[in-house]
């Protein structure tokens, strides 16, 4: 699938408001790269997008925050302190297992960091989720590039519907 351009912030966000616009009933996001590409932008107008009326903060220290006031409940996990491993994560797994059951929106950053089982791996493997992947680009300091790609058939609908929604607003590199 082609990268999306993001030009700026204004993009980013219109791209957040067009995928809360194009998530039916659930999803589960998986949502990657380095500090500062803008990972929690994307998710705070994805939550605009869902009528959130709750300020979105980054949960970077609280591992979860829980949004239930918009069309669909948004539960935005960050799991960038599990980096360094060594910890066990099965109880918690269980626990966002039990939120990815339910209707609404699941975006963990940092997914490749919740790492579960012996031989290590990751969460989402196995999952039907949406990976998105932010980048600098090297064009313009407020350029991103997202990388998208749907694993499972929810996911596959998700883009679908996106692609439909932006068709006259995305710009493919």
């Amino acid at each position: 699938m082609k990268p999306i351009v993001l030009p700026d912030l204004n993009a980013t966000n219109k791209f957040g408001l067009l995928m809360a616009q194009a998530i039916e009933h659930s999803a589960l996001i998986g949502l990657s790269g380095e500090i500062g590409t803008g990972k929690t932008t994307l998710v705070k107008a994805l939550a605009k997008g869902l009528n959130i009326k709750q300020i979105v903060n980054s949960p970077t220290f609280i591992i979860m925050n829980e949004y239930v006031s918009g069309r669909l409940p948004l539960y935005h996990l960050d799991f960038y302190r599990f980096a360094e491993g060594g910890q066990d994560l099965t109880l918690f797994s269980v626990q966002v297992n039990e939120l990815c059951q339910s209707p609404g929106v699941v975006v963990i950053e940092w997914p490749e960091y919740f790492k579960l089982g012996d031989p290590a791996s990751e969460f989402l493997e196995g999952r039907d989720h949406l990976k998105i992947c932010l980048r600098y680009s090297e064009k313009a300091d407020d350029m991103r590039i997202a990388s998208i790609e749907p694993v499972g058939l929810t996911a596959g609908r998700l883009v679908k519907n996106l692609f439909n929604l932006a068709k006259d607003v995305l710009i493919y590199s």
